[in-house]
């Protein structure tokens, strides 16, 4: 069961071309040793919701013996720092109620590893969603906001496939409530669209996607899970009709 857990962030990175600059290559062994010892794995999403206090989600850790939480802490939306550098009372309030920054995160490890300092902690961060207002790098402090966000929307023209970037957003965006359910596609207005799915294999795109998991181990997880990973070749697999197409060996 733990080997389906997923990709941790020691097995996933190679999916990239290039590690940036700085970034240290692990050893797939050092990554799977201590995963293979795992006998109990928690599925706890997120650990800093505030449903619970902290005393009470490390008593259900202890109570079930966990020795691996998986995705404890999940990065869908821009997530902050700290609530406070939020711009409005409204949105730091809800920051708080949620405990939805990285300070909580780092909080909850702290206080998670001190009671039970051989669990490991797994954070998760989305290759599928680039919000269209605007995205942030946490290890830069960058901010890319629409029409910049629209530019790392994944377009399957790029390899020459027969579908437009405009119909392939408008269809996942549809099954992800991004757009209207019933929106037809011929219609599709990016500048409307919530969310797009990105390219991974855009490189301004793969730093950002490092940089989200990057700040959850800086804050003390131990590895990080890329959810849909590999969506976006499963997808032009289909519309290539090719598993060796371009765009699915990209």
């Amino acid at each position: 069961m733990v080997r389906l857990i997923g990709f941790f962030l020691a097995a996933a990175l190679p999916a990239f071309a290039v590690l940036p600059p700085g970034v240290p290559a692990v050893k797939e062994d050092e990554a799977g040793g201590n995963l293979s010892r795992v006998k109990v794995a928690v599925l706890y999403e997120r650990v800093t919701d505030g449903v619970r206090d902290l005393d009470e989600v490390i008593g259900i850790l202890k109570e079930t013996h966990a020795e691996l939480v998986f995705r404890g802490f999940w990065r869908w939306v821009p997530c902050p720092d700290r609530c406070g550098d939020l711009p409005t009372r409204q949105t730091r309030e809800r920051c708080e109620r949620r405990g939805y920054s990285y300070a909580h995160l780092e909080e909850a490890i702290s206080r998670i590893k001190a009671e039970l300092p051989h669990l490991i902690f797994v954070g998760a961060v989305p290759a599928q969603i680039v919000h269209r207002r605007g995205v942030w790098n946490p290890k830069t402090g960058e901010v890319i906001r629409y029409p910049r966000t629209w530019e790392l929307a994944l377009d399957p023209a790029k390899w020459g496939l027969p579908m437009s970037k405009e119909e392939l957003q408008c269809r996942f965006g549809r099954s992800h409530f991004w757009v209207s359910p019933d929106l037809d596609c011929d219609l599709y207005d990016p500048a409307e669209a919530a969310a797009y799915f990105p390219d991974i294999t855009n490189p301004e795109f793969q730093e950002l996607l490092l940089s989200w998991a990057e700040r959850q181990i800086d804050a003390g997880a131990d590895a990080i899970w890329i959810d849909m990973l590999f969506r976006q070749a499963s997808m032009l697999a289909r519309l290539a009709g090719d598993m060796d197409h371009p765009a699915v060996r990209e």
